[in-house]
Order: structure tokens, then C-alpha cells, then sequence
């Protein structure tokens, strides 16, 4: 999930400048830990800047993306994209190595667009001000490391003299969300939309009970991990409620069932998952018309997968009869059995004779639909290549009667000397049945003589 080094600066209200402000480390940023202030922001007159340092430890055995996120805001102000501009500068150094890195962090104001994850973010303003601060290399923060962020913010020399807060947000392992709204839950019920008309947030509590659910909603997110049997993701929800509670709540997600078809992804098997320890969960969810819903006990970080669309085979009765296939082709390993979907659907009887071959029909029992191309012919509802005496090759039709040029009959040649000479006599049957005949009479006339003497 996405995870905060909260620096909060509350300044006090300008005359020719803003003030001296306090910088404050969150400990819950996992996995940025031990997060300390190193050098508070200083006085800054307007079109000078001003800098401030925290250090932090990174235990992450992978090189770790980091996006920073600085938020400028005041009551009653109305920002312009010149009001501020930055940069910073990440140094990120092994715990075990000597080799120390200094990472150049060029600051944005959106529109922007990360090429690394897809994301794609507008400009708040006026309402607020914020600037965006990466490297083009994006995983930059080492392995098992030490690190130090050094921030510059630089006011516009116009700045209109007020009261401003600013909040840096130091990002890592989730992304950057698009919306972070806070849901208020209402006798157990509360609802987020996101996209209208169509993606929205539902929230039924097991109990009436009255709290503030935080939603952050990402579209993509730096975990380039995904379950093997629905490798599409969709949508990624980080939840965080105020106060504990206690039972189940279910949480549905509302889609835009063209815009998922379109992708050629099923809607169908839409599921949840919760992300636990780099791996992704499959929970007790399913679709139901146009959502698809979970049964949750606690909040954390889910993904909303899917799988491409893939017909099934499908084994159709022809005459005006009906058909059945499941479209629930991905098995589920959850504790409650999902209900298997089955869609029927009629199937017109083929007509011949309307100038198309339809299935069940055949260039055998309706020809004047399904005509051979020039050059073959049909046997046994098959169009085939049409036979040609003369070409050299004696093809399926062809015998030696009506095509002897290719069907030609060979001759067996001559036997030749004592062995040949024993087969002609026995290919002879004439021949044959007179050598037989001696031989009989030889053994006969042998057997007496011997007999007599």
C-alpha cells in the first residue's frame, strides 16, 4: 500500500515572506523506518528558496521506486501553476557498502504522466498546489539502506503573502493513487462514487455502526506482481478505517461492463484480492449484474483482477433447439463455493436456400448455399480438388480404365534364371498342375518299390 513520510509545515502568515516551519517524521511508513528531521525549513523570502532534510532506512531487499509527493494548500487561496517550483536530492547508500549515490529529482506540476506505471495525474489547481519529484530511472532507492531527501521549495516572486501548509509525501511500494477520498459510514452504509456513471464504491456493514472509511483508489500500482489465473488488473483499492469494527462488511465494486468488454477481458471473472506479504490472495467474492462484491473482516490493500475472455467450446443442437455452456471457466480456490453461470441461448434452424452456409449445412445437402469454388467438386459434403487426366498424378476418381496416362498398369518383368524359372512355373497354373501331378507320381511309385522289396 502507498505509504507516508508525512511532513507537515505549517507556516504562520507572510508579510514579505513565510515563516520558520516544523518538520514532523511519521513512524507507520513501512518500509521507511526511522524516519528523523535532520534540518527544519528556514525563513524563505518569496523567490528564494528554502530546504529541509530527513533521513530514513530502507530494509527492502529490491531496489524500491520512490515518487515524492509535495502539497501546498491554504484557506481561501487560489493557486496558479507558478506559484512554487523544486527539485530534490535523494542520497541512498547501503547499510553494508561503502558506495554512496546522489539521485537528482526533477519536480513537476501536473499534468504529468509516469511512463513506469501508466499513471496519469491533473493539476488540483486552484483549489490546491502540487508538484510531483522522480527520477527517470524510478527505482532508485537502494536495497537495505540509508537514505537522505534533501527538498527545495521555491516561491514564485509574485507569491501573494499567506498562510500555507505543505505536506511531502515520500512514495514507494504501492503508486500513486488517483483519488483519496474519506467515506463516511452511516447506520453500517456508505458509498464512494468514482467514475460516474458507472464505478462507484458500496459499503454494507454487518452492524448499524457509524464511522470514516479512507479510500485510496489506484489504477495502477508498482507491484508488477499479479495472480497467474487473472493476470488483468483493474482497479486497486488501499482501505483504512478510523475507528476498529468488529463482523463483516461486503464492498462492492460497480464497473462499466462495455469498457471491460471492449479490452476483451471477462466480466464474469471479475474477483478480489488482498495483497499479503508479495503475494495475492484470492478472497470470498463474485459477480453479481454489473458488480462484483466482497465479504471482508479488516481492511488492507486490494486488487480487482480479471482474466482475458476465451469462449468455451460450445456443442449446438440445430432444428430450433437450446444450448448450454459455462462461462465460468477459472476454478476458484475459496472456502464458499462459487455459484457456476450458465447462459442459454436459442439457435435458429439453418435454412437453405437464403445464399448462406450456415452451420449444419454443407456443399451435400444444400449446394446452391454452399457452392464449391471453381476448380473443386463435392464428395460426402467436401469440397475437393476436381481430377484432370493428363496431369502425371492418378488422383482420387482416376482409375487405369478412364485415365490410363496417369493411372498406368506395371508390368512385372521376366523371371530369370533357376529361381526365376521356379516362379514362372508356379505363377503358371497349367504348368503348375502338371509339375504337382509327376511329383505325386514319383513319391507313389518310390513308396511301392520300397514296400515290394
Amino acid at each position: 500500500m502507498k505509504k507516508l513520510i508525512m511532513v507537515v509545515i505549517i507556516g504562520l502568515i507572510m508579510t514579505p515572506a513565510f515563516v520558520k516551519a516544523q518538520l514532523v517524521c511519521d513512524e507507520t511508513s513501512y518500509p521507511f523506518r526511522l524516519c528523523q528531521v535532520v534540518k527544519e525549513f528556514g525563513d524563505v523570502i518569496a523567490g528564494n528558496p528554502t530546504d529541509a532534510i530527513i533521513s530514513f532506512v530502507y530494509k527492502g531487499a529490491l531496489w524500491a521506486p520512490l515518487v515524492v509527493r509535495i502539497n501546498v494548500s491554504a484557506e481561501g487561496y487560489e493557486f496558479s501553476e507558478h506559484d512554487f517550483t523544486g527539485y530534490g536530492i535523494l542520497t541512498t547508500k547501503a547499510m553494508n557498502a561503502p558506495t554512496t549515490m546522489d539521485i537528482y529529482l526533477k519536480c513537476e506540476v501536473p499534468p504529468i504522466s509516469f511512463e513506469q506505471t501508466g499513471d496519469n495525474f491533473e493539476s488540483p489547481i486552484p483549489n490546491n498546489f502540487t508538484l510531483y519529484c522522480y527520477n527517470e530511472t524510478f527505482y532508485i532507492v537502494m536495497p537495505v539502506s540509508n537514505n537522505t531527501l534533501n527538498l527545495f521549495v521555491v516561491p514564485h516572486i509574485a507569491l501573494i503573502p499567506s498562510q500555507f501548509n505543505f505536506t511531502v509525501e515520500l512514495m514507494t511500494d504501492i503508486g500513486i493513487p488517483v483519488i483519496e477520498p474519506t467515506v463516511n459510514i452511516e447506520n453500517g452504509f456508505g458509498n464512494l462514487s468514482i467514475n460516474p456513471p458507472y464505478e462507484k464504491l458500496e459499503f454494507y456493514f454487518e452492524k448499524p455502526e457509524n464511522l470514516s472509511v479512507r479510500v485510496l483508489v489506484y489504477e495502477s500500482i508498482f507491484y508488477k506482481k499479479v495472480p497467474r489465473e487473472r493476470p488483468f488488473g483493474l482497479i486497486f483499492f488501499d482501505f483504512r478505517n478510523s475507528t476498529p469494527f468488529n463482523g463483516t462488511v461486503q464492498v462492492r465494486y460497480y464497473f462499466d461492463p462495455d469498457l471491460i468488454t471492449n479490452k476483451g477481458l471477462d466480466i464474469n471473472n471479475i474477483r478480489f484480492y488482498r495483497y499479503d506479504n508479495g503475494n495475492w490472495i484470492l478472497m470470498n467474492s463474485g459477480v453479481r449484474d454489473n458488480y462484483v462484491w466482497v465479504n471482508l473482516t479488516s481492511f488492507s490493500l486490494y486488487g480487482v483482477f480479471t482474466s482475458l475472455y476465451y469462449p468455451p467450446l460450445q456443442q449446438v443442437f440445430y432444428g430450433g433447439s437450446t444450448y448450454y455452456y459455462n462461462i465460468t471457466n477459472v476454478t476458484q480456490n475459496i472456502t464458499t463455493p462459487v455459484e457456476k453461470i450458465y447462459v442459454e441461448r436459442y439457435v435458429e434452424k439453418a435454412v437453405c436456400g437464403n445464399n448462406v452456409c450456415e452451420a449444419g449445412e454443407s456443399c451435400s445437402n444444400c449446394p446452391q448455399d454452399c457452392k464449391c469454388p471453381t476448380g473443386y467438386e463435392c464428395q460426402d459434403g467436401i469440397c475437393i480438388p476436381v481430377a484432370i487426366c493428363g496431369n502425371g498424378y492418378c488422383e482420387r476418381g482416376e482409375t487405369s480404365e478412364n485415365c490410363p496416362e496417369d493411372c498406368k498398369v506395371v508390368e512385372a518383368p521376366t523371371p530369370t534364371g533357376i529361381t526365376g524359372r521356379l516362379v514362372e512355373i508356379a505363377s503358371n497354373p497349367v504348368i503348375a498342375g502338371i509339375s504337382i501331378l509327376i511329383v505325386a507320381t514319383v513319391i507313389i511309385v518310390i513308396f511301392l518299390r520300397r514296400k515290394i522289396l
